[in-house]
């Protein structure tokens, strides 16, 4: 091999150096590696270089930034060069590359380090210098290793972290509704609304000046929703009413009292509902009961208003989870037990609500009523709290990462209750303050018009 005089280090200039990000790693590793001192001579003895922390750090730290330069460096770079070969094991005049400052095997200029000096080769035993580098080698190589798979962890987290936060921005936070539409001489029938999706969509529509009544089952919680929302929102014309969507009757009961008690009615929102399992007291699958069967009875007993104060609008809650929902006209409202079971009978639940809601814009076509189904995400709420507690833990540790907060699960709610213009979309499924295609299944014409009629089987209504 031919030598290179002492100290002539600029022969050893690669392709990668050339370019600014060689040009700074090169500046990093002079100041990371070049002692401010010439080493000292016990640095080369064996012990030291097989123990010393300092080649050690530095091999793990090199092999670390091979591992990131290699997931940078454009795929036309290979970073092994061919006069890597000629330069090891050892120099012409008796200098050894360290094996940790390199790219790949191109050594950098300003980092070679006598390993022994030259008159050390003429005495008895100095053919040791092989050993060392072969010791050193081997080490360093171990070393450089585990920096480069550390540096491939350390991409894939950092992908993780950037996947996460793509979806934090696009899906968890979600788009807010563009319109301040004002609605000050409004009704808004909202269920459910003492907590959640529902409190929040409430509170919205208060500041815009409607008229608030919050149709809620637990009527302590109910007043508390009712005192959060007047002073947040400034508009005293928030008050609760008793509903129980479990019960059938308490759905009548409620309607009598509510046409009595108001005159207008401009905006439906069936927001409630329920994922545990369970029986009504009707004998009905509980959410089959709660999310689907009482809101339409609801619905049903409050469109002679509705067309009375046209133009009005109905706001169904679906969900994103229709997708696993099936609707078989022979088990959908018979109870189930278990979490599995009681999750399944919440997705038909959810499908349900977007075939009728297509079902319903045919049938009221005309009236000056338009209906919206409404995706509000994945949302944090308390629909899980009748869980067992491994369950509620499991999941409310899944929906802290992954879910919408209440107040961003609301906005397409809010979007779907105030947007102008948005009625030749009646009947249509709507996602991030948007009109969506859902999947076929619930598009399915044919389904929503069976799924109807048996309701109104269920429920004795006759047209």
């Amino acid at each position: 091999m031919g030598g290179i005089p002492e100290g002539d280090i600029s022969s050893l200039k690669t392709p990668q150096a050339e370019s600014p990000l060689g040009r700074s790693l090169q500046l990093f590793l002079r100041l990371l590696f070049s002692p401010a001192a010439p080493p000292r001579q016990e640095e080369t003895r064996v012990p030291g270089l097989l123990r010393g922390s300092p080649t050690r750090r530095g091999d793990w730290a090199l092999g670390f930034l091979d591992g990131i330069i290699a997931l940078l460096a454009p795929s036309g770079l290979s970073p092994a060069q061919p006069q890597a070969a000629s330069l090891r094991p050892l120099l012409s005049d008796g200098r050894s590359l360290r094996k940790g400052p390199v790219f790949g095997e191109v050594p950098f200029p300003g980092v070679l380090r006598p390993v022994q000096p030259p008159e050390a080769r003429a005495r008895p035993g100095g053919g040791g210098a092989a050993f060392i580098l072969l010791a050193r080698r081997r080490h360093g190589q171990r070393a450089r290793q585990a920096g480069m798979a550390a540096a491939a962890v350390l991409a894939g987290l950092a992908l993780l972290a950037g996947l996460y936060l793509w979806y934090y921005y696009k899906v968890v936070r979600g788009p807010k509704c563009p319109n301040e539409t004002r609605l000050r001489g409004k009704t808004v029938l909202l269920t459910g609304g003492n907590s959640g999706i529902g409190k929040a969509t409430a509170l919205e529509l208060a500041r815009r000046g409607a008229r608030v009544i919050l149709a809620c089952r637990n009527k302590e919680r109910a007043e508390s929703a009712v005192h959060d929302i007047r002073r947040e929102s400034g508009n005293n014309e928030v008050v609760s009413m008793s509903l129980d969507l479990a019960n059938l009757s308490s759905v009548q009961s409620f309607v009598d009292a509510f046409l009595k008690s108001e005159p207008r009615l401009d905006i439906l929102i069936n927001n409630a509902g329920v994922e545990n399992g369970g029986t009504s007291p009707e004998g009905f699958n509980l959410a089959f009961q709660v999310n689907y069967l009482s809101h339409f009875l609801l619905t049903h007993l409050l469109l002679d208003r509705l067309k009375h104060c046209a133009p009005t609008r109905v706001v169904v809650l679906g969900s994103i989870v229709y997708i696993m929902g099936r609707i078989d006209l022979q088990n959908i409202q018979k109870p189930v037990d278990g979490l599995l079971k009681s999750f399944q009978a919440y997705c038909n639940s959810k499908l349900a609500n977007i075939l009728y809601t297509r079902e319903l814009a045919k049938r009221l076509e005309g009236t000056g009523i338009t209906c919206y189904a409404v995706d509000p995400g994945l949302v944090k709420t308390g629909i899980f709290r009748q869980h067992p507690i491994w369950a509620k833990l499991l999941l409310d540790t899944i929906s802290w990462l992954f879910f919408r907060d209440p107040v961003n699960g609301a906005q397409t709610s809010i979007y779907c209750a105030t947007q102008k213009g948005i009625e030749r979309f009646s009947g249509h499924y709507f996602a991030n303050c948007k009109v969506q295609e859902p999947f076929p299944k619930a598009r399915d014409d044919a389904v929503a018009k069976k799924l109807w009629e048996f309701t109104e089987r269920m429920l004795g209504i006759v047209e």
